[in-house]
């Protein structure tokens, strides 16, 4: 049975989310002009962030391509 949109969206999200944690904690949680950078949830969600949020979900469904293609090159 093929993946629902939201099935995959979901996954995306919750990547995007892993990820953009990951830089943070990558940053010591300060943007370049020192001010502390949200969680997820509330970057996410902030409407003057949407590009930079869409941009993460954009790297996080590309990596998803990727593992997922590297697993299928490892099986063949």
């Amino acid at each position: 049975m093929p993946e629902t949109s939201t099935h995959s969206d979901t996954r995306i999200e919750r990547l995007a989310s892993v990820m953009y944690t990951s830089y943070c904690e990558g940053v010591g949680g300060k943007a370049h002009n020192g001010q502390t950078l949200p969680a997820w949830e509330e970057f996410s969600k902030d409407e003057n962030k949407t590009k930079q949020a869409n941009a993460w979900r954009k790297a996080a469904g590309d990596t998803l391509i990727e593992m997922l293609a590297f697993d299928t090159a490892k099986i063949n």
